[in-house]
């Protein structure tokens, strides 16, 4: 079976807080972001693309 992903493009003033508490109900799950970005910081750039974990 496939997981099917859902692709962010980051805007200016994003935050993972607020990307996975809008996108995953919860500001606790940015680390779900963080893992399946492999991000070394929290730091995110306009038009930066983010893997989001399905919801």
């Amino acid at each position: 079976m496939i997981a099917i992903k859902k692709i962010y493009k980051v805007s200016e003033g994003d935050t993972l807080w607020g990307i996975a508490k809008k996108y995953l109900g919860r500001v606790s799950r940015y680390t779900e972001i963080v893992r399946l970005n492999k991000l070394q910081t929290a730091y995110l750039t306009e038009g930066q693309l983010l893997v989001l974990p399905v919801a």
